[in-house]
């Protein structure tokens, strides 16, 4: 068609009348015309993404009966500019009159190459993290093949900077072990976290800088992220530091993260509860999640202030409903030995209580939240319940708390002595 053009120019110097012996002397030129890349979506059977023209040019020859194809030279996009690029030699196309594609030695190249065309061909959005550049080496067979030389790098019109390398030795579609050998660094700058938060459609605070990286191998069969690092702030002082490893990254139902992190509160504050004045505590925790059927399951989260004297925070269930609205069911703990010094980390003046400890189950969504159980100050013990509406602007906060007998020392209240008659009050006993 016009749209389509394959030629093939040449000689063969002997074609066999019968299969028992191999075509031989073959001198052709090959040459395929595309004026769009999904134009071959009909041709080969499969959705092939709109990348711009393309021109793909290559000399068969044969060896003992095998034919393969040098000088191969494939361009998307114009000839000067080309987004992509493919060049190198496939040793074997056809043996004895069969398809056998093996030998494959090919440089790809990339140039401004945008995802978002990759979107359908996948079958689902990509985040816009700029056009890629760089290349990597194919080798092997269709059925064997190793990535190898590897060194991708993009930069958004954000400024989020991502560069890939390593490679893979062995890739096999369909097989029990699809990806052995794999060896992949991922790194990646950006000039604020808002960038990170656009990406991945989630709100965080304002963080500063950020820097991450990464080394994605594999074993037992799965994907894992061996480790991960992601810190952000200026010079020494990191607002947020977080170390850890998730294991079988290709299964929810299988994954399992374990972290460990450092951050301050006062960026946190600001963001959630608008309490810019609040005082910056540095805090730490540790994270230890894994995946099953729509559930993310719990088994620890420990977060609290750094001296460990402040605050202590524990929890533990599942989070639920992960494809359509993720909810939390949680059982919480809580100390707190010096409640005032919790208050002027979160921006609200407390009256001197004594030591606070809570205990109960905290479930919701990402519109409301409540905590059911049992809150202990000093001696006396309440009934609590509290519910936090978040969707709005400013959280709004409810609470109700019920006990026996309040001892008001607890709770900072310390009543003056009676004044005599004579406007003095009485010593104490």
């Amino acid at each position: 068609s016009n749209s389509l053009r394959m030629e093939v120019n040449g000689e063969v110097g002997r074609i066999p009348l019968t299969v028992d012996q191999p075509i031989a002397d073959v001198k052709l030129s090959a040459l395929i015309q595309a004026k769009n890349t999904s134009t071959l979506s009909t041709v080969l059977g499969v959705s092939i993404p709109d990348l711009g023209p393309l021109k793909a040019t290559g000399r068969l020859i044969d060896r003992t009966g095998i034919i393969g194809v040098r000088d191969v030279k494939v361009l998307v996009g114009n000839d000067k500019n080309a987004k992509l690029k493919v060049t190198g030699t496939v040793a074997s196309l056809l043996k004895d009159y069969d398809v056998a594609v093996d030998g494959i030695a090919l440089v790809v190249e990339a140039r401004d190459l945008g995802l978002k065309s990759f979107s359908n061909l996948i079958g689902q959005p990509l985040p816009d993290v700029g056009p890629i550049n760089g290349s990597f080496r194919l080798a092997g067979s269709p059925m064997k093949l190793a990535i190898s030389k590897t060194k991708l790098s993009s930069v958004s019109p954000q400024g989020l900077k991502l560069t890939v390398t390593g490679g893979v030795d062995r890739i096999r579609p369909g097989g029990q072990k699809p990806l052995e050998g794999v060896d992949v660094s991922l790194s990646a700058t950006a000039p604020n976290s808002g960038v990170l938060a656009a990406l991945v459609n989630i709100e965080l605070p304002d963080l500063g800088p950020v820097q991450m990286g990464a080394r994605v191998g594999d074993g037992s069969g799965s994907l894992d992220v061996k480790t991960f690092d992601i810190r952000s702030g200026s010079g020494k002082e990191a607002t947020f530091h977080m170390q850890g490893q998730i294991l079988r990254i290709t299964d929810l139902k299988q994954m399992a993260l374990q972290a460990a992190f450092e951050t301050a509160s006062q960026p946190w504050v600001e963001k959630y509860l608008q309490q810019p004045q609040a005082d910056n505590i540095p805090l730490t925790g540790t994270i230890k999640v894994r995946g099953a059927a729509e559930n993310l399951i719990i088994d620890r989260i420990r977060f609290g202030t750094a001296d460990g004297k402040r605050l202590d925070l524990e929890a533990r269930g599942r989070l639920t409903q992960l494809s359509a609205s993720p909810a939390v069911n949680l059982q919480l703990t809580a100390s707190a030995p010096d409640p005032p010094a919790i208050g002027s980390m979160v921006g609200v003046s407390l009256p001197p209580l004594n030591a606070l400890t809570i205990n109960g189950r905290l479930n919701g969504n990402a519109q409301k939240v409540v905590f059911e159980g049992q809150t202990r100050i000093g001696g006396t013990i309440f009934t609590s319940k509290v519910s936090g509406a978040l969707a709005g602007q400013r959280p709004r906060i409810e609470g109700s708390f019920a006990a026996k007998i309040v001892n008001l020392e607890d709770m900072g209240i310390y009543p003056q002595a009676p004044v005599d008659d004579a406007g003095k009050t009485d010593a104490p006993a």
